[in-house]
Order: C-alpha cells, then sequence, then structure tokens
C-alpha cells in the first residue's frame, strides 16, 4: 500500500490502517523523536501521540501525497509541546553506534538542536531541503541557509574530532 492508498484507509477507518501505519512509519518517526527528545521514553510518548494525532487528524491532510511531510511535521509538533511543557530533555545515545559511526554521532551531538535536525530529516530520513521546510516550518530559503549553516559546522566538528585522534 502506498501513502495515498494508507490516507485513503485511514480516513475510512480501515481496521488494518492503524498497523499499516506503524509498519511503515514507526521506526523512522521514532528515531526522529528520539533526536528532537533526547532519549526513548520522550521518544516513546511522541511516537504514541504522533500516531493518535495522524488517525485523528487524516481529514485535515489536503495533499495526501504530502503525508510523510505532514506526518514529520506532525511528530516535530508532539516533540516541540513536550520540551515547552517543561518535560526535561536528556540528551541520550541512541544505541547501535561503534568505531567510525560512533565518532561521526559525537560529531553530530555537539551540534546545536536546530543543526541536528535539519540534517537528521535530510540525511538520516530523506527528506528534501522543500520537505524539510515543511516539517519545520521556515521558508526554502531559511531551510537551505540553516541547511548549509549546519553541514559547514558539522565539516568543522569533524575536522576538529579528527586532529584530536
Amino acid at each position: 500500500m502506498n501513502d495515498r492508498g494508507l490516507v485513503d484507509a485511514l480516513r475510512a477507518r480501515d481496521a488494518n490502517a492503524l498497523a499499516e501505519l506503524y509498519d511503515r512509519y514507526a521506526e523512522s518517526v521514532y528515531r526522529y523523536c528520539w533526536t528532537l527528545t533526547g532519549g526513548p521514553d520522550g521518544a516513546q510518548v511522541a511516537l504514541r501521540d504522533t500516531m493518535i494525532a495522524a488517525e485523528a487528524r487524516i481529514h485535515a491532510l489536503t495533499d495526501p501525497a504530502r503525508f510523510k511531510v505532514w506526518l514529520y511535521a506532525l511528530a516535530r509538533g508532539e516533540c516541540l509541546r513536550r520540551r515547552s511543557s517543561g518535560a526535561p530533555v536528556a540528551a541520550e545515545t541512541e544505541p547501535g553506534y561503534t568505531g567510525l559511526s560512533a565518532v561521526a554521532r559525537d560529531a553530530v551531538q555537539s551540534l546545536a538542536p536546530a543543526d541536528r535536525e535539519i540534517l537528521e530529516l535530510v540525511h538520516r530520513h530523506g527528506f528534501t531541503l522543500p520537505d524539510a521546510a515543511r516539517v519545520l516550518g521556515v521558508s526554502r530559503r531559511q531551510a537551505k541557509i540553516r541547511y548549509g549553516a549546519a553541514a559547514e559546522r558539522l565539516f568543522r566538528s569533524e575536522e576538529h574530532t579528527s586532529e584530536l585522534q
């Protein structure tokens, strides 16, 4: 089932639609939420609330082709709502990093949250800059500037890290 079919199924309250939504997007949305909330507990709650919101608000989606962008924007909203409500954000490291990937992770972790988020959307989740702009709620131009600056800071951070080794 493609995203259009998933949207149609969610709108029709198909009994299998929510399971399909979880199968297709739960893992990647969870990773994105982890980045924004700083750990597994916040990510898990944000993921749950994102899926509930997606099912409840599916009729508000005007373009089914933009489902993934819309879903990530919902997830971002859930994560930011948690941060603004005073919930603590303790940056924990996702499991599974070893060797060179740990060095890269450390370089990314040294960046500001806004830098990590734009890089996460583009490189880990495969968004184009225009789609990342939609998720972030900024203009394409702002996303391009943010991405360029983040990539430059990451490059400088990686250079610094390799000098220390």
